[in-house]
This record gives C-alpha cells, structure tokens and sequence, in this order.
C-alpha cells in the first residue's frame, strides 16, 4: 500500500468514526475547498451547528462557514465531471440547497 492509499485509508476511517458519533465532519478537499460532511438523515440542532462552527473557528477564524454535503450527495459528484464541481460548490454556498443530482452531456 503507498503511502497515499494509506494517507486515503485513514481519512476515511477518521470520517466514518466522526459520523458514527457526532454526525459531521469537516474536510478540505481539492476540488470543493472547505466543506462539512453530514451523516445522512442527520437532524441538524443547535448542538449540531455549534460543534461545526466551533471546529471551523478552530481550524481558521476568518473563514465562512463551508457548504454541507450529505454522504448520498458527495455519491452523486463522483462521477461528475471535474469541470462541473466549480458550479456544483457554487449551487451549495447557498443554504439549504440539496444536490439531487447531476446531469451532464456526454
């Protein structure tokens, strides 16, 4: 296993333990930037936004709050064209907006 597969292995079992118990996660990534990760079916509560914003503050203070992608949405851009997320993240800056999926002409 190279090192990047290792570096993958770890990253996602850190992502399934933090939905396992707290529901959320916040991730950086190449082509979406900064973003929060949501359990599905996850209810987000008080409790719930003031964990991420206080990981987001920690993490850096100047930033905005990241768009949130549920599990199932983050599915639906794997196979989305690269050129597409830039409006893909776009579409998610605005809250509440939820991915059903993806359309693109082949």
């Amino acid at each position: 296993m190279t090192s990047d597969q290792q570096q993958a292995e770890t990253v996602a079992e850190q992502t399934r333990e933090a939905l396992r118990t707290k529901g959320w996660c916040l991730w950086r990534t190449k082509d979406l930037g900064r973003i929060v990760v949501l359990r599905d079916g996850l209810e987000t509560t008080y409790e719930v936004d003031k964990g991420i914003i206080e990981a987001i503050n920690r993490a850096d203070p100047r930033q905005d709050f990241p768009p949130s992608y549920t599990e199932t949405e983050l599915r639906h851009l794997n196979d989305v064209p690269d050129s597409t997320l830039p409006l893909v993240r776009l579409a998610k800056s605005y809250r509440g907006v939820t991915i059903m999926g993806v359309e693109t002409q082949r």
